[in-house]
């Protein structure tokens, strides 16, 4: 019997040594094919009305992309939804809670709030909204922009007491719940419908040493105060919905712990929530994600890849350039890549300002303009009046000194007037469009066009790099679909390839040691192939 017991072992042993170890990440499941694009159109999945068709087709978003077949298709009112940058998360999520809200019941009062970690993303996805409705004055935004004093407060504490839309980020949401206290009560109980955008930023894994509402616990971030708040209160059946592309265990987790004293049966009885993602809906999912560590582990793959349709080149700044080289190498890259529409984002590392890089390419003859001129003209028409009441207080030798950058902010306010997509689409090579930005504001944003990155400085970590590449090749359509290979690097390396050539560029502008920090994240992400950008000397 012993002699029987030893070679049943043996044969476990060899077994399991046989058996391919579970990858981490995305890749502990095997992919399966998405619908092919092109196959499904949004019409099919929602009765919309004609404003929301008149969006759909000027968004050019008739077609469903992958990750929306996958999340329309899904049973589960509530989920996780997981897929790269520009795959179509946003309508994903947006679409099913506008046609269980506005559509289906157009006499409800039941209210959807959007959280989002950034003004930026609210800002945008507040248009976005307003589109979709045809009402722009039922879509309240709370921001910085919308609070920033007491009657801005109570301006919006009155617009959520009959908006029926609600895009916010969460701290300056809970300021107003906490400065018109009934509304804990009036306005939770109306949310039937939960959008968490980055869901990741908004419930990172540190703690929160600032409280700013009663519902916020020790270490709590706002938005988990606020999931906690609105699955107490609400009365009905609450659908909650949050999407990232660096989705975590972390932030899944989070999420999950302050929906565990939700009222609704129906939300609780769906927990733990499922993850969607493309071409796969994993009902026990949470193994599926990572632990994001500061310490990297070995083998480390990535729970989230960057297409495979963008080319990732870099250019080496000697480690004594001053502000003028690095915006003069940045002008020659942006000559080397024949941009037509760029976005330029400014890492903290670089020891750069927005402002500087703004007039530093202008000077060189490039256009440009930053990204807070274009969504709030208001702001640079501020600057600008304060620089004009700086000169009429300055002695008259310092005026013409001071009139230059003056006429440069005229400029900025009288071009944030313009449809800056609109803009960027208009652009050429000769005369490419560049729009500064600070790299904190990168989660979500979406603009027209865009064929080039450039990053000015290391970013602050891997995700933050991928977010920031994943603002050109934004089209959810042109990806081929998945290939179920053995090996976890061959999955990543095909994982939404391209069929055909690059069609986005991202090029850092770093010194060698972050030069080599983001060729160990780009392996770690399955991509190899990383070169250095060829600038002309007489660019």
């Amino acid at each position: 019997m012993w002699l029987l017991a030893i070679m049943l072992a043996l044969v476990l042993q060899r077994a399991a040594l046989l058996k391919p170890a579970p990858s981490s990440g995305l890749l502990r499941r095997k992919l399966t094919t998405p619908p092919a694009p092109g196959s499904l159109s949004v019409a099919s999945f929602f009765t919309l009305p004609e404003a929301a068709q008149t969006a759909i087709r000027d968004l050019e978003c008739e077609v469903a992309a992958p990750i929306q077949v996958e999340c329309w298709r899904s049973r589960a009112d509530s989920m996780c939804v997981h897929a790269p940058t520009g795959s179509g998360k946003t309508l994903a999520m947006l679409l099913p809670a506008m046609q269980h809200l506005f559509w289906s019941e157009p006499e409800s009062d039941g209210a959807l709030v959007a959280l989002v970690p950034s003004r930026e993303l609210a800002t945008q996805h507040a248009r976005l909204a307003s589109k979709l409705l045809g009402d722009a004055e039922n879509v309240t935004c709370v921001t910085t922009s919308t609070i920033g004093d007491d009657e801005g407060t109570r301006r919006a504490a009155a617009a959520l007491a009959s908006s029926r839309c609600v895009v916010a980020t969460p701290r300056e949401l809970s300021l107003v719940l906490e400065a018109e206290t009934r509304l804990y009560v009036t306005f939770a109980s109306r949310v039937k419908a939960l959008i968490l955008d980055e869901l990741d930023l908004l419930m990172p894994a540190s703690k929160c040493e600032s409280r700013v509402t009663r519902w916020q616990d020790v270490g709590m971030h706002p938005a988990e105060a606020l999931v906690k708040l609105l699955a107490r209160r609400s009365i009905e059946d609450l659908r909650v919905v949050a999407g990232s592309a660096t989705l975590d265990k972390v932030a899944k987790t989070k999420l999950e712990r302050c929906l565990k004293g939700a009222r609704a049966p129906a939300l609780k009885a769906q927990l733990p929530l499922a993850v969607v993602r493309l071409g796969v809906l994993d009902e026990n999912s949470a193994a599926a994600l990572t632990t994001k560590t500061k310490l990297a582990t070995t083998p480390t793959i990535r729970t989230t890849l960057i297409p495979r349709s963008i080319a990732h080149t870099y250019v080496r700044i000697d480690n004594k350039a001053d502000e003028s080289g690095i915006i003069d190498s940045l002008r020659r890259a942006v000559r080397a890549t024949s941009a037509r529409a760029a976005l330029v984002f400014v890492c903290s590392s670089s020891g750069l300002k927005i402002r500087a890089i703004d007039s530093g390419l202008r000077a060189r003859g490039l256009r440009c303009l930053v990204l807070g001129d274009v969504l709030w003209p208001s702001s640079a028409r501020n600057r600008r009046r304060a620089a004009h009441k700086q000169i009429k207080r300055g002695a008259p030798d310092d005026r013409n000194a001071r009139r230059a950058p003056i006429e440069g902010l005229a400029k900025l306010a009288d071009a944030a007037s313009a449809d800056l997509n609109s803009m960027l689409r208009t652009a050429t090579p000769e005369e490419p469009q560049l729009v500064v930005a600070d790299q904190a504001v990168t989660r979500g944003l979406h603009l027209d066009g865009i064929d080039a990155v450039f990053v000015v400085g290391r970013p602050s970590n891997a995700d933050t790099y991928l977010h920031l590449a994943g603002r050109t090749a934004r089209d959810p359509l042109s990806h081929e679909r998945h290939l179920d290979a053995e090996d976890p690097r061959r999955q990543l390396q095909h994982y939404h390839h391209h069929a055909g050539a690059a069609t986005g560029t991202v090029v850092t502008l770093a010194k060698e040691p972050d030069i080599r920090m983001l060729r160990s994240w780009l392996d770690k992400l399955g991509v190899s192939d990383l070169r250095e950008l060829a600038l002309a000397q007489s660019a």
